[in-house]
């Protein structure tokens, strides 16, 4: 029976470890004061905690990392009474209740915990994902995101394929899609290894995603956390990375698809435009998905291999990704971009119309319109007689290259020290713009890269066998630079030449909007940079009945990123459409004789630089009353500081 009560969680938690406590008895179930616990890490023959019972027959061993595990209890007159087959998973909090029978010492009794349990020590309603169960799973596009919408209370947007960076095939922005428990999808707090891993631009996209071959596993809890935990009022997510252990493992991987494995979409069946032998084809798909781990000790002869105090793990992964969108605009025939409609058109500004042609000739074509006439409508391919020119295959391009290091070291009983770093770098193409999703084929085209780093230090002091301090710090941070290359580019469409009231410094031409027609429009170029810096302490300390836990943590964040406008965008609608006309002639006609509905531009692109400082402080106690009931109390002090501009753009 657990009790809980907790305050509002607010910011992330960094502790990735474990913790395994509980009560020695002897045979009338009387407390065996001051007994031997032993633990041992069977992963890397380590023993990685050894403390005594109080006089209430009580241990406690907080801050022990993920792994399997053995526990030894002794004590003078009673047989040595070892239980193995422990696995220890992030924020577990495991109670054995171990009964001590009488004889020597030396004598000893074996029992195999079992490896399905039910969670006891914690009323958090949360679920573990084992690596082994995160790389066995099949996942479309190899994202460990995607195991989040098994997990009960759930709900996902319906993606099949949950690509990494921050654009996906559609061209908008690859956002984290998973509902907890009726949250917003906003609402979600992300880590690895105890790092933040959210974009707090919008709290949508994540800044690193580790290989799933690098992972050992990720819990996510979806309600009634304790104090320690924070940030998020809806899921916490936390993976934690592997580690190197006593024995040397790795393994080489690749996976791929092609077009020649895979069936054609709806679209391309329906639209019979691109057919081969009288069937639709198959737009190409290239998929090479590879890389490696190794991971093991750090020894320099043979009598350190025998107990290593060292340990490495290391994973790299590349992706070389190929896809096509299907996109289906709305654009002029190649008979209006020349005057000529279908059906009459207005030729005047204004409702009632006062004067109406199937032909505007080409004195009437305001110079501006001929420009892009010249460089963009020309260059597309119009069909004669129909603006449902058809669908048109563009080429996404989604690459990416990771590599993760993790040490892990032990002076001594006493005192240990881990350090990861990773690195990703995620080169893409968007044919319809990023965040844009443009229809225009080769219109919007944007080339992006959205690196990511982590870097994450723990160090943990035993001061005395009841009193442990862990000190850490990370520093992650993401960006994201997309420049456009398609013919929204005035680069590449250099006739384009509109007289704006303010200069446009990105270098793209103004959007054109039609009323019925599909947009030419254009995004960036676009410099993001979000950036975290976190300092903590926590102490953990056993007072006779008590679990106490208590910390201190101090973020410092800064964003940046420009508006991405500047260029200026000319609406045209269907203002003095004739009775049969479409909505889009009528609009593309008014675009011809430069008849425009509005006109926007901001006065400049700002980059606003924002800083703020968050502190938050917990205490917990978990207070253990007898070997059969737990009550859990804590409670947590957030301050959110003022943000700050550092140019005085905003207030």
């Amino acid at each position: 029976m657990l009790a809980a009560l907790a305050a509002f969680p607010v910011l992330a938690q960094q502790d990735v470890s474990g913790t395994i406590e509980g009560t020695v008895l002897d045979p009338a179930q009387g407390a065996i004061a001051n007994a031997k616990v032993t633990l041992t890490n069977v992963d890397r023959n380590q023993v990685v905690r050894t403390t005594t019972t109080n006089a209430q027959g009580v241990f406690s061993a907080p801050l022990i990392p993920i792994g399997n595990y053995s526990l030894s209890v002794e004590a003078s007159g009673f047989k040595t009474n070892t239980i193995s087959g422990i696995v220890l998973n992030v924020h577990d909090d495991l109670k054995f209740n171990v009964t001590l029978e009488v004889g020597q010492i030396n004598e000893s009794i074996n029992v195999t915990d079992q490896p399905t349990k039910v969670e006891l020590s914690s009323v958090a309603i949360q679920n573990t994902i084992t690596g082994a169960q995160v790389s066995g799973l099949p996942l479309a596009s190899r994202n460990y995101e995607q195991l989040v919408a098994l997990m009960p209370g759930v709900s996902a947007n319906p993606t099949d394929e949950l690509f990494v960076g921050v654009s996906s095939p559609s061209g908008l922005s690859a956002q984290i899609p998973f509902s907890v428990n009726g949250n917003r999808t906003s609402g979600n707090n992300w880590t690895v290894d105890g790092a933040d891993n959210v974009d707090r631009g919008s709290n949508l996209t994540l800044m690193t995603f580790p290989s799933i071959d690098s992972i050992a596993q990720f819990k996510v809890q979806r309600s009634m956390y304790s104090a320690e935990t924070g940030r998020a009022g809806g899921g916490q997510i936390e993976v934690v990375t592997k580690s190197g252990t006593a024995q040397f493992h790795g393994d080489l991987y690749e996976f791929f698809r092609n077009d020649v494995l895979a069936a054609n979409n709806w679209i391309n069946n329906a639209d019979r435009v691109n057919v081969v032998n009288g069937k639709a084809k198959v737009p190409p798909l290239r998929w090479n998905d590879f890389g490696g781990t190794l991971g093991g000790p750090i020894v320099f002869n043979h009598s350190q291999y025998k107990a290593p105090k060292s340990f490495f793990f290391f994973s790299e992964e590349a992706r070389r990704i190929v896809t096509y969108t299907s996109l289906q605009p709305t654009i002029p025939t190649s008979a209006m971009i020349a005057g000529n409609f279908p059906t009459p058109v207005c030729l005047t500004n204004n409702s009632p119309c006062t004067a109406t042609s199937t032909t505007i000739a080409p004195s009437l074509i305001n110079p501006v319109s001929a420009e892009y006439i010249k460089d963009i409508f020309s260059k597309i391919p119009l069909n004669a007689a129909s603006t449902t020119a058809g669908v048109f295959p563009e080429r996404n391009l989604f690459n990416s290259n990771q590599q993760i290091v993790r040490l892990d070291h032990t002076f001594n009983d006493k005192a240990s020290v881990w350090f990861k770093f990773e690195n990703d770098s995620i080169p893409t193409t968007e044919p319809g713009g990023l965040f844009t999703g443009s229809a225009i084929p080769g219109g919007a085209v944007t080339n992006t890269n959205s690196p990511g780093r982590a870097w994450v230090a723990h160090y943990l002091q035993t001061i005395r066998s009841t009193l442990l301090n862990e000190v850490g710090f990370n520093f992650t941070n993401s960006a994201i630079h997309s420049t456009p290359v398609g013919l929204t580019a005035k680069a590449n469409s250099p006739d384009i030449n509109v007289p704006l009231p303010y200069p446009d410094p990105e270098g793209v031409i103004p959007t054109l909007s039609f009323t019925g027609g599909t947009s030419i429009a254009g995004f960036g170029p676009y410099n993001e940079y979000n950036k975290n810096w976190a300092w903590y302490d926590t102490v953990n300390w056993q007072l006779g009945k008590h679990s106490l836990k208590l910390g201190v943590q101090f973020n410092r964040y800064n964003k940046t990123e420009n508006a991405g406008s500047g260029q200026g965008s000319f609406s045209f609608t269907n203002t003095g459409a004739p009775t049969g006309t479409t909505s889009f002639n009528q609009s593309f006609a008014n675009f011809l004789l430069g008849n425009v509905a509005s006109f926007t531009q901001p006065s400049a692109d700002i980059t606003p630089d924002i800083w703020t400082w968050q502190t938050e402080a917990f205490v917990q106690d978990d207070y253990r009353l007898s070997p059969r009931l737990t009550v859990s109390l804590g409670v947590r002090w957030s301050y959110f500081g003022q943000p700050t501009e550092s140019n005085g753009l905003l207030s």
